[in-house]
């Protein structure tokens, strides 16, 4: 089976759709909250969410590449797509609600969770929506319209309910309570549709099958934790070494830069399961497929990242206004990290993972981890760079796995 770039951007349509979404709202969401509570308010936010983040990953325990890539192998077979999806579920609901506990435990002992526990609970409740209705299952069917419409409805519902209610700096705690009733209530009347149209059962695997789920997953668990710790969980170490104010311009400028993402992912996405598929009938022409695709995207993402650079103080302004503009230098630089992840996906994700070296991967990932670690303390424990400090560490971060991922697919490639 070999795959056409116009097959590619056809089965990409919806994945942009989605995606286009995803660029939209924040866009409107982000800046009416920050204008509506504040910057510092919406500092305190971006920092709890940055701690429900490490959750996310615990709950997801690398499902999330692991589900689709057992989705797509098994996509002719109901029922073991049955039994992919209850071992998955039942796996993550047990690992949210010991999450919860954690929680509730932590409250006991740090000041700053017990004031504000109802955000911290109402954040890591809107999980539960993402195990209810993965994305992972749809994904691995190709079906991902049927994500589309449900994700759609949650952030209209979420937009509109946040221009009624939320009216100034006091009401910053129900942001995460709107956005976890919402996609929640959403989640599960979809599910119950969803279950009849593809006629997934709901039952209790077997407990070798639940272990078997588990220490498969540990492996992408494991390096998605480290993934986490120089990426989803900047927010949380800036806040330790700076303040609220700092921390919700750093969340606004990172927005940004995941927007810019959601443009490369559609097509990263539509992708993955396809060549999990070549690469068992022809391994070497997947290889082919990936040398390919790197002459077209590699001087695609340098030049999104020039047109970047370009626009990026009018960006600012029209966004976020004068304040986060006088700093577009700052932004700049941060925007290398869409070109070194964009390039580093086809070398780490699509050829290590889908050939199966998920053992160099995870290593790439924790040395990555071990650097980001070492440059954090650096640039802002003895530097006290702070906003600039750790956005010089994220990058640099970026740029190693960029480099030692290439440096594998050009040692394994030929073999």
């Amino acid at each position: 089976m070999d795959i056409s770039f116009k097959e590619l951007l056809n089965k990409s349509f919806q994945y942009y759709i989605l995606q286009f979404v995803n660029i939209l709202f924040p866009i409107l969401i982000v800046p009416f909250i920050i204008k509506k509570i504040g910057i510092e308010k919406y500092g305190i936010l971006a920092f709890i969410s940055s701690v429900i983040g490490f959750f996310q990953i615990l709950i997801d325990y690398g499902f999330n590449i692991y589900g689709v890539k057992e989705i797509s192998a098994n996509i002719r077979n109901k029922k073991n797509i049955s039994i992919i999806f209850n071992s998955i579920f039942i796996i993550r609901t047990v690992l949210f609600v010991l999450s919860i506990l954690f929680l509730f435990l932590l409250s006991l002992i740090n000041n700053q969770v017990k004031i504000h526990l109802v955000i911290y609970f109402f954040s890591i409740l809107s999980i539960f929506s993402s195990i209810l209705y993965p994305m992972f299952l749809f994904q691995g069917l190709e079906k991902i319209n049927f994500y589309l419409f449900p994700n759609v409805s949650v952030k209209i519902f979420y937009l509109m309910s946040l221009i009624l209610i939320i009216q100034n700096k006091n009401d910053y705690w129900k942001v995460p309570i709107l956005y976890s009733v919402i996609s929640i209530v959403i989640s599960i009347i979809s599910i119950i549709r969803v279950r009849k149209l593809f006629s997934i059962s709901f039952f209790i695997p077997e407990i070798d099958v639940l272990i078997k789920f588990i220490k498969e997953g540990w492996y992408y668990f494991s390096s998605n934790l480290a993934i986490s710790i120089y990426t989803n969980s900047t927010t949380f170490i800036l806040g330790i070494f700076s303040n609220n104010i700092i921390v919700g311009v750093f969340n606004a400028f990172e927005k940004l830069i995941s927007l810019l993402q959601h443009i490369v992912s559609p097509f990263y996405q539509t992708l993955f399961p396809h060549l999990t598929l070549i690469v068992k009938e022809s391994p070497n022409r997947a290889k082919l497929f990936i040398k390919k695709l790197s002459r077209y995207l590699i001087p695609l993402f340098i030049l999104i990242t020039i047109i970047v650079w370009a626009i990026s103080k009018n960006l600012l302004l029209f966004i976020y206004g004068k304040e986060l503009a006088d700093i577009n230098l700052y932004f700049n630089i941060f925007s290398l990290k869409f070109l070194f992840v964009s390039v580093a996906y086809l070398y780490a994700n699509l050829f290590l993972i889908i050939f199966g070296y998920r053992e160099l991967w995870q290593r790439i990932i924790l040395k990555a981890f071990l650097i980001f670690i070492l440059l954090s303390i650096v640039f802002l424990g003895f530097l006290r760079l702070e906003l600039l400090g750790m956005i010089i560490s994220i990058v640099l971060t970026e740029l190693f796995v960029l480099i030692d991922s290439l440096i594998k697919y050009f040692k394994l490639k030929d073999q």
